[in-house]
């Protein structure tokens, strides 16, 4: 997974064969969406992964609703196995 650091997220999304449905929206302050995490399939179990992105103007929506089409065009950070708050 850490190949796909410094890509867009909708590479990442690509990857793990994800929808808008999938996701959780981590912001902090409200708003500011600063990670999104998902589940995945490992063997017999799900794990979570929690995905840091990089900052723009475009992830601030007090409404707290991010299009796909928008988070796919977020460079990705870190990511991490697990869930990570902020």
């Amino acid at each position: 997974m850490e190949h796909l650091a410094g890509r867009p997220m909708g590479d990442l999304l690509d990857h793990f064969g994800l929808t808008d449905k999938d996701l959780l929206f981590l912001d902090e302050p409200p708003g500011h969406l600063k990670g999104i995490a998902f589940k995945v399939d490992e063997g017999h179990e799900r794990k979570w992964i929690t995905v840091i992105i990089e900052q723009t103007p475009s992830l601030i929506n007090l409404q707290r609703e991010w299009p796909v089409h928008i988070i796919r065009h977020a460079k990705v950070l870190q990511i991490f196995e697990g869930s990570r708050m902020f």
